[in-house]
């Protein structure tokens, strides 16, 4: 997935989002890979700017914080919100899956046309469909455009 337009922002803002909670909570890279399961080095990417984490590791830096993960991306300003009825995260894909599933048969929509709204290769819509794959963090943020969704909403976490 390369960025588009304003989506740059969004990587900058992560970055900036988690150096700011790490810094005011007092956690260092080294507790917060222990806390979290992360590699130190994949944090330290993180805070470089260089990548978003994927979808699972948003989620448990988003709980460990207690923040939204759309606050966490920069989908909305609200630093702290209420995120209940947490699906396991084995139960991410699947469910994401089928509320995708019915988001395209309530709007008439064909996977090609899906593809083509959210700027991906057929074959990567494939795979998220067939082969277990789940959308990159930049794929997520435009499936909340697209469906009108929060972030924390897609991946079962609201």
């Amino acid at each position: 997935f390369a960025p588009r337009g304003k989506e740059r922002m969004y990587l900058s803002v992560f970055s900036a989002r988690l150096k700011d909670l790490m810094v005011s909570e007092g956690v260092s890279r080294h507790k917060l890979s222990a806390e979290t399961g992360v590699q130190r080095k994949s944090i330290a990417n993180w805070l470089d700017g260089l990548n978003f984490p994927r979808y699972d590791a948003l989620i448990n830096v988003a709980d460990y914080f207690k923040v939204s993960t759309d606050y966490l991306v920069g989908l909305c300003d609200i630093m702290r919100e209420k995120v209940e009825l947490r699906c396991p995260i084995a139960e991410v894909r699947p469910r994401l899956i089928a509320k995708l599933g019915a988001f395209m048969a309530e709007k008439g929509m064909t996977k090609y046309r899906l593809a083509k709204e959210l700027n991906v290769e057929q074959s990567t819509l494939e795979r998220w469909f067939k082969a277990g794959a789940m959308p990159e963090v930049l794929g997520l943020i435009r499936l909340t455009k697209l469906m009108g969704e929060s972030l924390d909403s897609l991946l079962g976490r609201e």
